[in-house]
């Protein structure tokens, strides 16, 4: 029943991928990755707080392999609800948990861009580039970043990369329309 949620929930159907989440839950009340699947299609769908039960009964229990998937899920449904504190929580637990974890090192990123702490949005980015070959996501965060930090020349560099590599893109679009915030 999780795996027939989830792919429910790739299909985009969101009435069957709660009912076969939910069926799961009953069948196992306190298996941690059907509440981790479960808080993120519901964070997905519109239900961050709620969301946030079901990560946190995940990301607890002690048994659960990988604690680090649901502190990040719990991070993006905080910086949804526009939490931005809680999100900072939750994302800096995952990455004690995984130094690795770049979607934590993303959103943690993007965090401190918003905010205006602009030199540690480049090392989050920076600690990201080293670990990974760049999405167009964080090369048009990265390219923000320098804009603001007023280096042209690196800004001007992300804007080829993006360009190169990612036409057609929405990051690419954005920057065609010189719409960077």
């Amino acid at each position: 029943y999780n795996l027939l949620g989830l792919i429910h929930m790739a299909l985009n159907e969101p009435r069957l991928a709660e009912e076969n989440f939910q069926k799961a839950l009953s069948l196992a009340p306190g298996d941690p990755e059907i509440s981790n699947n479960y808080g993120w299609f519901l964070c997905q769908n519109g239900r961050e707080q709620r969301a946030i039960g079901y990560l946190m009964a995940a990301a607890k229990n002690p048994l659960y392999a990988t604690p680090t998937k649901p502190y990040t899920n719990a991070g993006v449904c905080s910086v949804r609800l526009k939490d931005d504190k809680a999100a900072e929580d939750y994302l800096l637990t995952a990455l004690r948990l995984s130094p690795t974890n770049t979607q934590a090192l993303f959103w943690l990123a993007d965090i401190a861009y918003r905010q205006g702490r602009q030199s540690e949005a480049r090392q989050w980015t920076t600690d990201i580039e080293k670990m990974m070959e760049p999405t167009a996501e964080v090369i048009w965060l990265v390219l923000r970043i320098e804009r603001k930090l007023g280096n042209r020349e690196a800004e001007a560099r992300y804007a080829s990369q993006l360009r190169r590599r990612f036409p057609g893109s929405p990051e690419q679009r954005l920057l065609t329309q010189g719409q960077y915030e």
